[in-house]
């Protein structure tokens, strides 16, 4: 009877290393896998934006294309902080105005295009719902505008 229940817990445990085990590091790599390609998309988001100083209509809808392709379950949050200066213009002191996806998006719909000012900051973040899974921001170079 002993042997019996040896051989029983020898195949339950060789269940567990053959199947639960390995598909459950297969879920870990592919949810690594998915944090990873967030990060690219939304760098690749905000160098453009940063690089341009501005956010059109066929970037956005491509990061929440790229990003929500991936399962419904992610949250894209946008955030544009406007710049304001102290009052000698010595100093930028960020955190003046915030803009946050649904001002933007407002903007995208009217105009095509949301435009931002050399200094500014913009930042992204994607989140799962209850944790954050990517973040990523800077400062707006605007590099098309020509210096004053």
């Amino acid at each position: 009877m002993g042997e019996a229940y040896g051989t029983v817990a020898a195949i339950m445990l060789s269940v567990y290393m053959m199947f639960i085990l390995p598909l459950n590091n297969m879920l870990y790599e592919n949810e690594k896998l998915e944090q990873m390609y967030i990060v690219n998309e939304i760098t690749y988001f905000v160098e453009q934006a940063r690089n341009t100083g501005s956010i059109d209509k066929s970037m956005y809808f491509s990061l929440e294309k790229n990003i929500t392709g991936l399962n419904n379950r992610y949250n894209i949050m946008i955030t544009h902080y406007k710049s304001i200066y102290n009052e000698d213009e010595s100093e930028i002191i960020y955190f003046g105005e915030e803009n946050y996806l649904w001002n933007i998006k407002e903007v995208l719909e009217k105009n095509d295009i949301y435009n931002m000012s050399r200094n500014e900051y913009i930042k992204v973040s994607v989140s799962d719902g209850e944790k954050m899974v990517a973040c990523y921001g800077g400062g707006i170079k605007n590099e098309g505008e020509t210096p004053e």
